[in-house]
């Protein structure tokens, strides 16, 4: 059977380095974009069939090890091996492995997180984006995994709604998910102070908050927002925002995000799937 080669899927060169592969697969998912949902039935399967091709190569030349296998399975005549996490051509000499060393050991390859759920679940939120918005939670909590991973949520709108701290329980997740409703204001700030402190602080593993929402928090302004995001983050959690629709403030969300590369956009909501997609496929790479 042909081996799909992951590097002409993204156009890119086999000695591309991580943020070659980050941006090339983010322009390749937004090419086939309108693609995925297209009325022609055979269009949209291709579509499909190539964004789970990208995750596949995001996933696999993120990772140096999963990267090294491959490589020697796609290209035998450059022989590889992996020696601790590092990727080391048979010639080279015992300053190279020292050097290589020292780089692979930046990136600890695991799947170890506490992983918060944050859902706007405000009365913008009802309806369509509501239940795209669950079927792409659920589809994240499977892509991502619940066997060594521990997840909770947050629903802030109306009425404030958690889990009961972090789980691994996947049946109980996808019920509390379910279970949402939409109504009310957009508290911003309770739902933040919520996951972080009644929820991630529990976590055994580091804390990972993703926060979704559709429109500007009512309940606090941006400002304290930000420098109380800016308390959680430089405890060592990371925060990775979804912005929903074209009402939100990307400026804000994007200085809440840990970094630029956290920060997701869905115009329309039946796009939040791809995006939890690729923010799992994040995930699931590196610590």
């Amino acid at each position: 059977m042909a081996i799909a080669n992951f590097y002409q899927i993204l156009g890119i060169a086999d000695s591309a380095d991580e943020g070659t592969i980050e941006k090339a697969a983010k322009a390749k998912l937004r090419e086939i974009q309108a693609q995925l949902y297209h009325p022609d039935q055979n269009l949209r399967k291709r579509a499909e069939e190539t964004r789970d091709l990208i995750f596949e190569a995001r996933r696999i030349l993120l990772c140096p090890e999963l990267r090294a296998k491959y490589n020697q399975t796609l290209i035998p005549s450059k022989p590889q091996m992996i020696i601790r996490g590092a990727v080391v051509q048979k010639n080279e000499t015992p300053s190279d492995l020292t050097k290589k060393k020292s780089v692979s050991s930046q990136t600890m390859v695991s799947l170890e997180y506490s992983v918060v759920l944050l859902l706007d679940t405000s009365g913008s939120m009802a309806g369509k984006k509501l239940e795209d918005a669950q079927v792409a939670l659920v589809d994240f909590l499977e892509h991502l995994g619940t066997k060594s991973n521990e997840f909770g949520f947050v629903a802030f709108g109306e009425q404030l709604k958690l889990s009961n701290g972090l789980t691994r329980d996947m049946k109980s997740l996808k019920q509390g998910i379910y279970n949402l409703t939409a109504s009310g204001g957009t508290p911003f700030m309770s739902g933040l102070k919520k996951a972080h402190e009644e929820v991630a602080k529990k976590g055994r593993a580091r804390s990972v908050l993703v926060i979704a929402t559709d429109g500007i928090p009512t309940d606090s302004p941006e400002e304290q927002i930000l420098s109380y995001a800016k308390f959680i983050k430089d405890s060592g959690a990371r925060i990775i925002c979804v912005g929903i629709g074209r009402d939100v403030n990307e400026k804000f969300l994007r200085a809440l995000a840990s970094s630029p590369q956290d920060y997701y956009s869905a115009k329309v909501s039946i796009e939040l799937t791809s995006v939890y997609r690729e923010i799992a496929a994040g995930l699931a790479v590196k610590k």
